[in-house]
């Protein structure tokens, strides 16, 4: 097997690992917040809007008082179906307050799918590379 084979090899499994690895703790952080944060409703008072993608801005109370702050994903409005003054159910961490994630969180799945399914089909391309290089 010649340097760059293993070069090649190298590169596509250490990105799968990556992927996965990104995917899992993304994931974990997600539900992490979904079971053990504080639920409350929170109203929507802000969109930021780049071309199609929104980000959606909320303020809700803690016990530490009201926080402002922006979601931590940004999608399109499959993902984000919320206007300015409606009120929606999340989770914030009570560790850090401005660190919240939406009820009905579809953009996470997706996202951290994602990843997961690059990393996957990275490791299995790692695996059958030596073939194809031959």
């Amino acid at each position: 097997m010649e340097l760059y084979q293993i070069i090649v090899i190298a590169s596509v499994f250490f990105s799968g690992i990556t992927f996965l690895t990104v995917s899992i703790i993304g994931f974990r952080r997600d539900n992490y917040i979904k079971t053990q944060g504080i639920p409350v409703q929170a109203e929507v008072v802000e969109i930021k809007q780049s071309g199609s993608n929104y980000k959606p801005v909320v303020e809700y109370n803690t016990s530490r008082g009201r926080i402002r702050a922006k979601s931590f994903y940004s999608g399109s409005s499959v993902f984000f179906n919320c206007k300015i003054g409606d009120r929606v159910n999340i989770f914030y961490d009570e560790n850090k307050p401005e660190s919240f994630r939406f009820e009905n969180n579809k953009i996470g799945i997706f996202l951290w799918g994602l990843f997961f399914f690059f990393g996957v089909m990275s490791l299995i391309m790692a695996c059958f590379i030596p073939f194809v290089l031959v």
